[in-house]
């Protein structure tokens, strides 16, 4: 925890008490969670906030001098100090508590880019979670835009397959357990990147992760893995065969294989 000189202390004031600094800069002070805006027009300047959880700085404001942590801004445990003109929002991080996602949770991933494959690359893909994820006491465990690492892996029978490698929550990274699925496309126009037609059924529930997908951004729901797979020469996306084929901006949804410990998001 940064901790702010003590010589500079007697010039602390709180945000609030800065009218000068909310008529330079056209927004308002606040200092509710989760995020805080805190302004220095030369002086010190110190704004009260619960830091327990940490502090990020989120963004400079127009004309800000450079906000450089340790120097022009820091925190203690009973607030955020900016000095020297620095000037800038700040999200104040939440101390995170450990619980459980129960096996069979169904994880929506959202894919930032390409997938295409013919071998093993040992290489990870982007992708974000498409949709909140609750935990077993109803609490926010995996937030709408966490980062997702995908990858191809080796699967029976020489085929390759797409699989969950870890999704980062609040900061922190956790590998996954998945059993992924095969999964073929009905034929369709607009497949692709950014397009929202074709979906994508599951060719069987015996392993079940994988449970559905939808190509380019489509906004339905997945097919769940129960169903046949579609095949025939309109196959268009496929996580697992002898070739990976997966869109940009395609909707995956996955099942966890096993619970998942997380620090969960607090409210």
């Amino acid at each position: 925890m940064k901790q702010f000189l003590p010589k500079m202390l007697p010039l602390f004031v709180t945000c609030l008490a800065a009218p000068a600094a909310q008529a330079q800069y056209p927004f308002q002070l606040s200092t509710d969670a989760p995020h805080l805006s805190c302004v220095s027009t030369g002086n010190p300047v110190f704004c009260d906030a619960d830091t327990h959880g940490g502090v990020q700085l989120v963004r400079q404001f127009q004309n800000s001098a450079a906000c450089i942590e340790g120097q022009t801004w820091g925190f203690t445990d009973r607030g955020v100090w900016v000095d020297q003109g620095c000037a800038g929002e700040f999200t104040l991080m939440r101390v995170a508590a450990v619980g459980t996602i129960p096996a069979g949770t169904t994880i929506p991933v959202r894919t930032d880019e390409r997938i295409d494959a013919v071998r093993l690359e040992n290489r990870f893909y982007h992708a974000t979670v498409d949709q909140d994820v609750w935990g077993l006491d109803g609490r926010l465990a995996i937030p709408r835009g966490s980062p997702v690492e995908l990858t191809v892996r080796p699967g029976p029978g020489r085929d390759l397959i797409v699989d969950l490698e870890s999704i980062t929550v609040n900061g922190q990274r956790y590998g996954l357990v998945a059993e992924p699925n095969r999964l073929g496309s009905q034929s369709g126009p607009g497949v692709g990147a950014n397009r929202s037609t074709a979906e994508h059924v599951g060719g069987g529930a015996a392993l079940g992760a994988i449970i559905g997908a939808i190509a380019g951004g489509g906004t339905g729901a997945a097919v769940g893995a129960g169903v046949g797979g579609a095949g025939g020469a309109g196959l268009q996306m496929a996580t697992r065969g002898r070739e990976v084929h997966v869109p940009a901006e395609s909707l995956l949804t996955f099942s966890l294989q096993q619970p998942l410990m997380v620090g969960f998001a607090g409210r």
